[in-house]
C-alpha cells in the first residue's frame, strides 16, 4: 500500500477491543478515534475502517477459520491476540486490498508492541498456516454451515430460518453482506432533489435518485468526509435510511398538526415530518437519553428547523408527566427500542450482541410502549409503530396483540395508496401485508435496512 498503514492497525486493533471488550458501539468508537487520530491520511482511514468494519461483520467466520486452524483443538487463546488474528485473518481471506505477506507480517508486529513474543509466534504460525491454504479455505467457505457463511451466531442464524425459512433466510443473511452507497434525504425546506444530485457531483460525490423514497439519494464518498461537505454542512441533506424515511411519509403529516415522535433520536423522522408539512406543524420530539435528544437539536439547527421541541423524558412515564397530552396529538410516531436486526449490514457489533434472550427481554417493553403512545393519540388521529428489526415476534406479534386489546378503539390503516410506485413494483406478494396498515423492509427486495412500519388510526 501506498502509506506504512502499522499505525492503522494498531489503533484499528484498540478500538475492536473497545468494541468486543467494553461494549463500545461500532459507529460512535470509530467516530472517536478518527477524531482522536487526525494526523492519519484518508487512505489510512478509510483502510482502518475497512478492517473494523470487516471484523466485526465476520467475527464468527474468523473465528471458525482460527479454532479450524489449531494443531491442539483445546488451546485456549488470549482474547486480546485473538483480535489481532481476526484482523490477519479478515486480510488473508476477504480483502483484495492487502497482499498476504503484509497481512502476516504486520499482525506479527502488533502481537509484539501490544502483547508479548509467546503471542506473535501464535499469530505468525497460524497466519502462515491459513495463507497456506487460502484457497482451499474460500473454497469451503462458500459451502459451509448457514452460521458460518453468513457471519452469525449460531442462535441468531437458527432464528433467521425459524421466520423465514431456509431459502428467504439465505437470501435476507446474504444482502446483509453487501455494501450499499450511502442514503441520504433531501432536506425540502432549503432545497430539491435534482438541485441536490447537481451540488453533491460538483463535490466530487457519487450522487444517484434512491430507489424508492420520494426525497431520498444514493451517494458513494470521495475524499471527502460526509459531515465535510459544503452541502451538509448547508442542511442540504440528511443522512437516513431509505426505509426509515417511509415512516415520517405514511404518517402523512399536515400544517398545523399537532405531531408526536417518541424515542426520536437521532432526529431522521423527526426532521423529515417537519419538511413533510413545509416545518408549519407543532411538533415535540422525545427521547430518554438527553445526550441523543441534544443530537435531534443540533439536526434541527443544521437543517433549518424551527417549530420542533424536544424533550429528554421517558415514554413509559409521560403520561403521569404530561397528563393535558391525553389524546392530544393528530400523529403519534414511535420507533420502540428493539432488537436492530435489520441493521446487520451498518452496525455489525449487533451480529456479536444479539441473543435470544436480549430479544425476548424486549417484547414486554415494546408491548407497552405501544400502548402508551395510543394514548396520546386523538379520535381520527394516526399511530404509527416502527421498528429497524426484521423480527416478526417485534413487529407483526406486537401489533397484533394491539389491535386484539385495542380493537375498539383503533384499526389498521390500507397502506397500499401510499407507497410509492418503485415500491410496489414486483411487490404483489406483499400487497396482503399493506392492506393491513403494515409493510417490512428487507435488504434484498429493497436494497434498504430492515425496517418495520405499522399504521393505525383511532376511531372517531
Amino acid at each position: 500500500m501506498a502509506t506504512d498503514t502499522l499505525n492503522a492497525r494498531r489503533i484499528c486493533f484498540r478500538l475492536l477491543c473497545d468494541v468486543y471488550f467494553r461494549d463500545a458501539y461500532s459507529n460512535l468508537a470509530l467516530t472517536s478515534y478518527l477524531e482522536q487520530h487526525k494526523e492519519l491520511p484518508s487512505q489510512d482511514k478509510s483502510f482502518l475502517g475497512a478492517i473494523f468494519y470487516g471484523v466485526l461483520t465476520y467475527t464468527y467466520t474468523l473465528d471458525h477459520f482460527i479454532d479450524d486452524s489449531l494443531s491442539d483443538k483445546n488451546k485456549k487463546i488470549d482474547s486480546e491476540c485473538r483480535v489481532i488474528l481476526r484482523m490477519g485473518v479478515w486480510q488473508l481471506l476477504f480483502s483484495h486490498a492487502v497482499p498476504e505477506f503484509a497481512a502476516v507480517n504486520t499482525s506479527v508486529e502488533i502481537a509484539k508492541k501490544e502483547l508479548n513474543p509467546g503471542a506473535a509466534r501464535l499469530v505468525n504460525a497460524l497466519l502462515r498456516n491459513i495463507s497456506s491454504r487460502r484457497e482451499s479455505l474460500l473454497s469451503d467457505y462458500a459451502n459451509s454451515p448457514f452460521h458460518i457463511r453468513y457471519a452469525l451466531s449460531k442462535e441468531i442464524s437458527g432464528l433467521f430460518i425459524k421466520w423465514f425459512g431456509k431459502k428467504r433466510a439465505t437470501e435476507i443473511a446474504d444482502a446483509f453482506l453487501l455494501k450499499r452507497p450511502i442514503s441520504v434525504r433531501t432536506n425540502v425546506l432549503k432545497t430539491n432533489r435534482i438541485d441536490l444530485i447537481e451540488n453533491l457531483q460538483k463535490e466530487q460525490v457519487t450522487a444517484e435518485q434512491g430507489y424508492f423514497a420520494p426525497d431520498a439519494i444514493r451517494i458513494v464518498l470521495g475524499e471527502t468526509a460526509i459531515h465535510d461537505l459544503d452541502t451538509y454542512k448547508n442542511g442540504h441533506f440528511m443522512v437516513q435510511d431509505e426505509a426509515p424515511m417511509m415512516a415520517s411519509v405514511l404518517a402523512e403529516p399536515k400544517p398545523m398538526q399537532e405531531i408526536l415522535d417518541l424515542c426520536a433520536a437521532p432526529g431522521g423522522k423527526t426532521t423529515y415530518l417537519a419538511e413533510l408539512c413545509a416545518d408549519q406543524a407543532s411538533i415535540i420530539a422525545v427521547d430518554i437519553n438527553a445526550s441523543r435528544t441534544r443530537l435531534i437539536d443540533d439536526n434541527l439547527s443544521r437543517l433549518g428547523i424551527e417549530h420542533v421541541t424536544t424533550l429528554s423524558s421517558d415514554v413509559l412515564s409521560l403520561q403521569e408527566t404530561y397528563p393535558e397530552w391525553q389524546s392530544r396529538f393528530d400523529v403519534v410516531l414511535i420507533d420502540v427500542p428493539c432488537s436492530g436486526l435489520g441493521l446487520l449490514g451498518k452496525k455489525p457489533d449487533i451480529r456479536i450482541r444479539a441473543t435470544y434472550e436480549n430479544i425476548m427481554s424486549l417484547l414486554p417493553m415494546q408491548r407497552e410502549m405501544i400502548f402508551k403512545a395510543s394514548e396520546f393519540v386523538k379520535p381520527g388521529g394516526t399511530l404509527i409503530y416502527c421498528t429497524c428489526t426484521i423480527n416478526p415476534m417485534e413487529n407483526q406479534d406486537i401489533v397484533e396483540h394491539f389491535l386484539c386489546e385495542k380493537g375498539d378503539a383503533f384499526c389498521a390503516v390500507d397502506i397500499g395508496a401510499s407507497m410509492p410506485e418503485a415500491l410496489l413494483r414486483h411487490q404483489d406478494s406483499r400487497l396482503e401485508e399493506m392492506k393491513s396498515g403494515r409493510i417490512t423492509f428487507y435488504p434484498d427486495l429493497d436494497s434498504c435496512d430492515g425496517f418495520f412500519i405499522a399504521k393505525m388510526r383511532r376511531k372517531l
